[in-house]
């Protein structure tokens, strides 16, 4: 699908989208940006789930003001990214990504867009909520502005639903957090800590948030953390992906493509002069590699061409706040209707250009239940290796995407149909191949079910559960190709995590606190299916043991661990601390011993030395 060089302008009366529905953060930044003369649109997911009755997880907006022009109009607003400027503009714990319109040529982020008034039910298009919401007040912008420092590592976790993720934050941040991960691994209770921080509104806000190549550009504090790159990674800059493309990467080097047309000028923006009227530097060329894969790209420009920045049509559909119609170039509208999923422009182009879009539009088949056109799909099979060249810690944030947003198990399958996940998880693909139907595929296939539904109650999940059960199979046959008298050894059980995790990273980056907390889990095995007196409680203590502990019910389920232990771990967890003691010595057969009987023995008295000798 071709973009159309003028939009089929859907009235208000077409479309089902109501403005009670749409964020009311979202229609105060839309607001604004139309009485300070900009033009102001929903873009991406949130236009898409608004049309299929879909509640939105987050609100993105698309403008002609520049990034620097959304800052003057919001004070608790924060510019980000380097590969392209996009304004954050912060109301608590939700984040409104403004993003200005892009020049075309070259493919890019999806953004999403909101929706428009009803007038069923009294909304007015330039009614009172324009005119109530506008303006700020500055205690409230003030608030905000305090709320944005807070939360900022609360808010974007991944940009997914828009089709585009800033490459350049997502890797400017993962250098920084490479540290972080460094700090992390000398604080294994803080690691934890952060592990069990992920719910449902962290990772889908980055679903629903970003473009496609500006999912790349814009992961925020807590996306980079958890794209982070481990210690030994810690010098690679993600951003600048022609660094490790390079000679000694085994790629192929960047190609710098000439400009024609008109001669960008650095210019500051002043005044009214939107993105269309001013010419912008883009600092830095834009540049592909010998594959087709864009590598930067920084060119502001008009709404005509920021089409072309989104992947899919379904996802490039533009809510216009001035009349609450929605635009559409590419036919998106009635694929939301047909439930089809079509990629804009030539797909091997397009997929040459990002081969991380194939990894979405699984995505997207995986969560919206929609089906792949077969022209899209069709050079899946023949393109897939491309993803060889993604950056590995962009590939971590696309596998906690299409595991942690409440479609885990249905991803997996679209995975394994659509050939990706020979080259997203090799290893795992290889065991399943070789083993199919096994229990462990029934365990990890009900693991999945079982995180979907913690995401969908709001609850945290944590990506060392996560890979703890994408890699289960993995480890089990590295434990089964020893000795069967070494299989239960603690040393075997670490050896066979450590191998499997650096089998992913040759693919993917796992950072080492989710790789060492995976470690943690399958090393505890042991101690809950046999605990040993008083000893065992201390378990109960281990920053990992209900992780493990969760483990060990999915095991018992499929017969590889015992029932009774499961229950005697339940139980213990609910009764008192007297009761814990009795139940810990009644494994030992011991007599339950009074707090208040002596001890054997008493005190052992010291040894008195004698004085040294003098001569």
């Amino acid at each position: 699908m071709t973009p159309a060089s003028t939009p089929r302008v859907i009235k208000r009366s077409e479309h089902i989208i109501s403005r009670q529905h749409i964020s009311p953060n979202a229609l105060r930044v839309l607001y604004r940006l139309r009485d300070a003369g900009f033009m102001a649109f929903l873009v991406g997911g949130c236009v898409r789930d608004l049309l299929i009755g879909i509640e939105p997880k987050d609100f993105d907006v698309a403008t002609d003001a520049l990034p620097e022009q959304v800052r003057k109009l919001f004070r608790n607003c924060r510019l980000v990214g380097r590969r392209f400027r996009l304004a954050h503009v912060f109301f608590g714990r939700e984040i409104i990504e403004v993003a200005t319109f892009r020049a075309a040529t070259a493919p890019s982020p999806g953004e999403e867009p909101l929706a428009e008034a009803d007038a069923a039910v009294g909304e007015e298009p330039l009614g009172e909520m324009a005119a109530g919401d506008e303006v700020l007040t500055d205690a409230d912008a003030d608030a905000d502005a305090d709320a944005a420092a807070s939360d900022a590592s609360l808010s974007q976790a991944d940009g997914d639903d828009d089709d585009d993720v800033a490459d350049a934050d997502a890797d400017a941040d993962a250098d920084a957090d490479a540290d972080a991960d460094a700090d992390a691994e000398d604080d294994p209770d803080a690691d934890a800590e952060d592990d069990e921080a992920l719910t449902r509104t962290d990772v889908l806000a980055a679903e629903d948030s970003l473009s496609e190549d500006d999912v790349e550009e814009v992961a925020t504090d807590r996306t980079a953390k958890m794209s982070a790159l481990p210690d030994s990674d810690s010098n690679l800059d993600v951003e600048d992906e022609d660094d490790e493309l390079g000679d000694d990467a085994g790629h192929p080097q960047p190609i710098v493509a000439p400009r024609h047309g008109r001669q960008y000028e650095q210019r500051v923006a002043h005044g009214d002069e939107s993105a269309a009227d001013l010419d912008v530097d883009p600092n830095a060329e834009r540049m592909f590699d010998e594959t087709g894969r864009i590598l930067r790209d920084n060119v502001y420009g008009t709404i005509d061409a920021d089409v072309w920045r989104r992947d899919l049509t379904a996802n490039a559909l533009y809510y216009n706040i001035a009349d609450f119609s929605i635009w559409d170039y590419v036919g998106g509208f009635e694929d939301i209707a047909a439930r089809k999923l079509k990629l804009i422009g030539d797909p091997e182009t397009r997929f040459r250009e990002d081969p991380v879009r194939m990894l979405r539009a699984a995505r997207f088949e995986a969560k919206l239940g929609f089906e792949i056109d077969p022209t899209t799909s069709e050079p899946i099979a023949r393109l897939k290796a491309l993803m060889g060249g993604v950056p590995p810690a962009r590939l971590f944030d696309e596998t906690l995407k299409l595991f942690l947003t409440g479609h885990g198990r249905k991803s997996f399958e679209v995975l394994r149909k659509r050939g990706l996940l020979s080259v997203l998880l090799p290893t795992v693909d290889d065991y399943f191949n070789k083993h199919p139907g096994s229990l462990v595929e029934q365990l990890v296939m009900r693991g999945l079910e079982n995180t979907d539904a913690r995401v969908m109650a709001d609850k945290p999940v944590t990506p060392t559960f996560l890979f703890a059960l994408l890699l289960y199979g993995p480890i089990a046959a590295i434990i089964e190709s020893t000795p069967p008298e070494r299989w239960h050894e603690l040393s075997t059980i670490l050896d066979a995590c450590d191998r499997a995790a650096r089998q992913v990273q040759t693919h993917i980056t796992l950072p080492k606190r989710f790789s060492l907390g995976m470690r943690e889990m399958f090393a505890l095995q042991p101690r809950l299916e046999h605990p040993r007196g008083r000893r065992a409680l201390r378990v109960l203590e281990h920053p990992r043991f209900r992780a493990a502990y969760d483990l060990l019910l999915l095991r018992a389920e499929f017969g590889m661990a015992p029932n009774e232990m499961t229950q005697w771990w339940t139980t213990v967890q609910e009764v008192s601390a007297e009761e814990r003691a009795r139940m810990a010595d009644s494994l030992t057969g011991q007599v339950p011993r009074s707090d208040s009987a002596p001890r054997r023995g008493g005190r052992r008295r010291r040894r008195r030395r004698g004085p040294s000798n003098p001569g």
